[in-house]
């Protein structure tokens, strides 16, 4: 969530942060199972990782889709807190999930702040889950 959100994250109380935090994480999981949609034989297949200068590792994976083609995708993992955490995908390649976030998030915090955020992400997740 501070990563998509950019250096203005210090500029949220705890309170905000918080908030955010909890519905960015809600967001996350609703929006990757709905992107996912029902179960038809899909299977994820991870291809293996490299080191990046900086010490990240971007996971290389695809997603077999039988009669379709695969869809490649990579992860951008950063060490933290003695694990590694995912802080970008790219869809295909190349479609910065962060930085799609980041557009996103740019116009609703100008509009209202981290509590418009946070109550934006909430509507979307729950549209998602109904």
């Amino acid at each position: 969530t501070r990563i998509a959100r950019g250096r203005a994250w210090l500029e949220f109380s705890t309170e905000q942060q918080a908030g955010l935090v909890a519905a960015f994480t809600d967001w996350t999981v609703a929006t990757s199972l709905h992107r996912a949609g029902p179960f038809a034989g899909e299977s994820f297949v991870a291809e293996g990782g490299s080191a990046q200068a900086n010490g990240d590792v971007m996971v290389r994976s695809r997603i077999e889709r039988p009669g379709l083609a695969a869809v490649p995708l990579l992860y951008l993992l950063r060490a933290a807190e003695g694990d590694f955490r995912v802080v970008d995908m790219y869809l295909s390649g190349s479609i910065s999930e962060l930085a799609s976030r980041r557009a996103d998030f740019a116009g609703l915090l100008r509009a209202g702040g981290a509590d418009q955020l946070a109550a934006s992400l909430r509507d979307r997740t729950a549209v998602m889950l109904r």
